[in-house]
């Protein structure tokens, strides 16, 4: 099942990039260790706003990202005019019941909303 979120894209991404750098802040294993010495926390949230920038002001539909890879430009631009808490016109009470483990077996698998 596929569930969509309340909040813009562009929220989720910063979001998202926010948790990466305080993960690798704050990690103690080796890996971590060696993005906190390659400073990769901050070069990715640099990266990601020079990205983003770049994507959201862009005239084309498409572009080259450093020359290989091919971005949806106009794709971000739509889920950054996009709000999904707008489109919510219902209440916002809803009814989960997934499953039912004691028998070991898928018995309801619905959801109201």
């Amino acid at each position: 099942m596929l569930a969509s979120t309340a909040k813009p894209l562009i929220e989720i991404l910063i979001e998202q990039s926010e948790r990466f750098e305080r993960e690798v802040s704050e990690g103690s294993s080796f890996l971590y260790k060696f993005l906190r010495l390659m400073r990769a926390h901050k070069n990715i949230r640099k990266r990601q706003e020079k990205f983003l920038e770049k994507t959201l002001h862009n005239k084309k539909d498409f572009y080259r990202s450093g020359g290989i890879a091919k971005v949806n430009a106009k794709w971000f631009q739509e889920h950054r005019a996009f709000n999904p808490a707008d489109s919510i016109k219902c209440c916002k009470r809803s009814v989960i019941k997934l499953l039912d483990l004691q028998k070991d077996q898928l018995k309801y698998m619905w959801l109201i909303i």
